[in-house]
């Protein structure tokens, strides 16, 4: 017999946790969304069908809560406060022992320097949760210039 969406929901905590974690990188976020998602999926309950992939559809669910601002309404969790002072150049250079955590952040670092000042600003508003079309208003520009600045942003970045 198939369990009901509540069962699965209890049943899968911790892995809708592990999935919530790479989801955000960040523990404290994904308990959050796990939240969110299960909260969203029992609202939505008519739509699963048991038997279904569970996980699946719960994937779908958080990832869609994640990066959709209009849904989540709040920044970000792509930089952290010291991270958006370095891409707005306030802070000129890391510490030794930041630096020296690990070679991924030296990289990432040396990738948003490479960004103009424009890009940067972009990408810190986005990170603080603003969505296209306030960025665009802001600007003055508009929202599908915002968003192909972002996807060649992301692109840089990665």
């Amino acid at each position: 017999m198939a369990l009901t969406l509540r069962e699965e929901c209890e049943a899968g905590y911790g892995k809708l946790l592990e999935i919530a974690r790479r989801i955000t990188g960040n523990s404290e976020t994904a308990r959050d969304l796990v939240g969110s998602g299960v909260l969203r999926a029992l609202e939505h309950e008519e739509q699963y069908r048991p038997g279904d992939s569970f996980f699946g559809w719960m994937y779908f669910i958080m990832r869609n809560i994640f990066w959709d601002p209009q849904i989540t309404r709040r920044p970000r969790s792509c930089f952290s406060g010291a991270e958006l002072d370095t891409i707005y150049g306030q802070q000129a250079e890391m510490t030794a022992d930041e630096g020296s955590q690990n070679i991924d952040g030296i990289e990432a670092v040396a990738r948003l320097k490479r960004l103009t000042v424009e890009e940067r600003r972009l990408l810190v508003k986005w990170c603080r949760g603003f969505t296209y079309a306030e960025i665009a208003a802001e600007l003055n520009i508009p929202a599908g210039t915002v968003k192909s600045r972002m996807f060649r942003i992301r692109e840089a970045l990665r």
